[in-house]
């Protein structure tokens, strides 16, 4: 379905109700009509002294009448309405001309009948036509001396009252008309805003909420085109971001835009931050003539606003000429606004989005950062309790047997495979068990416990060596630490009384015997040397230790 069968479409859709409501006055006036020739029919009947001759010629024709009317009856029933309403006009005229008489009945039917049911140019041209033929009436019969002046005159009355009430009827119609289709489309405003106010609040993303708001407001109201725009980042253009139908397509394929301030509707409303409406696209100066959208006759555009701040426009475009009343452009500008404020919660998303992006990468870099620092304390571990062990090679491990308390320097079993394993071993063998739990530290074994016991090992007796070996890790590395402050403390008490015999001390040469007898000394060492100079000097000085001696 094109774009202008939807507006066409839309217009029906306003006029069912009045098509109604007009099938059942020609419903009930054929009703009435007919009454009315069986009342006529009934009167020839009982006064046929009265019509004499005439009686024949008329019976005829008031039966044909009366089938006209069932035929017309019928065809409303079909929901043929406008032929219904123009034969049974027609037969009010024919019947004018057929029965009339002073009282004017069939005239005042025929006028009344046009008047609900014609258009304008019917509806006079059946005043006109009554009109001459009640003139021709009155002049042939005052001719004839049938009527006086007066007679005459006073018809006038009537008929003038009889203008007066189908102009009045015609009147009230056509106010009834557009009243009924201003409730029509207000009620309609009402339920399209309501369903795109839903739709704002389901759908995020922008540009499936634009292309189900503009569907709607085309569906509903069949305007040809639809679109919005959003200003750009600079803020120097208006860019199309949705519009409907292949046109709407293509415009977006060509990344269409409008600058803001142009001579255009969206120019306009995007600098002002006002409704803007084009009533003829043929004579007014506001208007950008696009060559894809060639049927629009008519224009409006509308402020998207975030709070005070315009960020877009929705543009709506019609077929027909001063297509937006203020009911539109009201309804309208609450879709508009509706707008703003998904356009607001659509940007608050993306910021809340970007911001639980950035938090999660954050969070995996700290969560890499905790790694890479439990690595390097497990390397840092393993590094310095290999240190250890190689430097106290005396204290490799000990071993209580009897009661007696003995070094151990060879892994069994159980000890290697909880080390190499890193987990808590259980063995039974014969009349005993035995468990073996690693001691773990920051990740890595530096050793292991081995217990023997009875014959079941019992889940709470594993347990408590498990919370033993925790604790015994830390004792260990606490104990290590000791060990290490209390040598660095040494080394510097070494240091400070060795300063401060230099500064008791004034040659050169008693200054580097000190130096080396106290380091040879406190080290252990066999010997020991010093050299000031460099290497191509000859008389540089020197100090060498050989056991006690020195030179």
């Amino acid at each position: 379905m094109t774009n202008r069968t939807l507006e066409v479409s839309a217009a029906g859709r306003q006029q069912s109700e009045i098509r109604r409501l007009r099938g059942l006055y020609i419903v009930f006036s054929s009703f009435v009509f007919a009454f009315s020739l069986l009342l006529g029919l009934l009167d020839i009947v009982i006064n046929l002294d009265v019509y004499g001759d005439m009686a024949p010629r008329f019976a005829p024709i008031i039966g044909a009448l009366l089938l006209l009317v069932v035929l017309w009856i019928g065809l409303v029933l079909n929901n043929r309405h406008e032929l219904a309403a123009a034969g049974l006009l027609a037969t009010a005229i024919v019947s004018s001309v057929l029965f009339i008489d002073a009282d004017g009945i069939t005239a005042v039917f025929a006028v009344i009948t046009a008047a609900v049911l014609a258009s304008t140019p019917v509806y006079l041209f059946t005043l006109v036509f009554q009109f001459g033929l009640f003139a021709a009436f009155f002049v042939s019969n005052l001719q004839a001396g049938a009527f006086n002046v007066d007679d005459a005159i006073g018809t006038l009355p009537g008929l003038l009252t009889t203008v007066l009430i189908s102009i009045a009827v015609r009147y009230f119609i056509r106010r009834l008309q557009r009243s009924a289709q201003n409730a029509e489309r207000a009620s309609q405003l009402l339920r399209t805003s309501a369903t795109i106010g839903t739709a704002v609040t389901q759908i995020s993303d922008l540009n499936p909420l634009f292309d189900r708001v503009l569907s709607l407001i085309q569906e509903q109201f069949g305007y040809y085109h639809v679109q919005v725009f959003l200003i750009s980042p600079g803020g120097d253009q208006a860019v199309l971001i949705a519009s409907t139908g292949d046109i709407g397509a293509r415009l977006l394929a060509r990344r269409h835009q409008l600058a803001v301030g142009s001579q255009s509707v969206i120019g306009q409303v995007t600098l002002r931050g006002e409704v803007v409406v084009a009533r003829d696209t043929d004579r007014d100066e506001v208007h950008y003539r696009n060559e894809l959208l060639i049927n629009t006759r008519s224009e409006v555009a509308l402020p998207i606003r975030d709070g005070n701040t315009i960020v877009g426009a929705l543009d709506v475009q019609s077929v027909q000429a001063n297509a937006f009343d203020s009911d539109d452009v009201q309804a309208l500008q609450l879709i508009a606004d509706f707008l703003g404020g998904a356009v607001r919660n659509a940007l608050q998303y993306e910021d809340q989005v970007r911001i639980s992006e950035e938090n999660a990468k954050l969070l995996r870099d700290a969560e890499e950062n905790l790694r890479t620092i439990q690595r390097l304390n497990r390397e840092l571990t393993r590094s310095t309790w290999q240190e250890f062990a190689e430097r106290e090679q005396q204290v490799a491990g000990v071993r209580v047997e009897a009661e007696q308390v003995g070094e151990l320097y060879e892994w069994t079993q159980a000890l290697e495979k909880a080390t190499t394993e890193r987990r808590t071993v259980t063995e039974s063998a014969g009349d005993h068990s035995v468990v073996a739990v690693p001691l773990t530290l920051r990740g890595e074994v530096i050793g292991a416990i081995e217990v023997e016991g009875g014959t079941e090992n019992d889940p709470a007796t594993i347990n408590m060596i498990e919370e033993v070996a925790q604790r015994l890790a830390i004792s260990l590395e606490n104990a290590r630490l000791y060990e290490e402050s209390r040598e660095a403390t040494a080394q510097e008490q070494f240091i400070s009384t060795l300063s401060a015999r230099y500064q008791s001390t004034s040659s050169v040469d008693e200054l580097l015997r000190v130096t080396l007898l106290e380091l040879s000394e406190t080290l252990g060492a066999q010997g020991g040397s010093i050299r000031l100079g460099k290497l191509e000097e000859q008389d540089s000085r020197s100090v060498t230790t050989n056991g006690a001696a020195a030179q």
